[in-house]
């Protein structure tokens, strides 16, 4: 006959086994953590890359003469009124109700030897998963007079 004193784990045995489980799962939810962490900074700079796109394909649809007026004289870059690009503005605060970091500034100057050329630059920024400010998805574009 068995005595019933033996039978089951005792404390330490189950302390032991809980202390392997942890050691042996910890590597894994990292790893799951920090994929979906770096994921969300990937879909952060397809936006940020899409947006400038976006703004890119906006000012180059209005009149130059348009938007030469509204850059002025300046030949340093200086900010460009969103009514050049209402879509990517739209874009930007549809993307902040979800992540809630994006920023957009676009600037324009003229060149400073030719008036009949536009230069323009598109900044998009955010924190990274590390909330981080990640340096800025930049797109540089010329529009130039007919």
């Amino acid at each position: 006959m068995k005595s019933s004193r033996n039978a089951g784990f005792s404390l330490v045995e189950v302390t032991i086994a809980v202390f392997v489980f942890i050691l042996a799962a910890w590597p894994i939810y990292n790893a799951i953590t920090e994929g979906a962490k770096r994921e969300i900074d990937s879909t952060k700079l397809a936006m940020a890359r899409k947006i400038n796109e976006s703004v890119r394909s906006e000012v180059m649809s209005q009149k130059f003469q348009d938007v030469a007026d509204a850059v002025g004289a300046n030949t340093t870059f200086s900010p460009l009124a969103d009514r050049f690009y209402t879509k990517a503005k739209l874009d930007v605060l549809d993307f902040q109700k979800k992540y809630k970091d994006f920023e957009l500034t676009v600037e324009g100057r003229v060149d400073e030897t030719r008036n009949s050329v536009l230069h323009f630059k598109a900044a998009v920024t955010w924190r990274d998963y590390k909330n981080q400010p990640h340096p800025p998805e930049t797109l540089f574009f010329m529009m130039v007079k007919p």
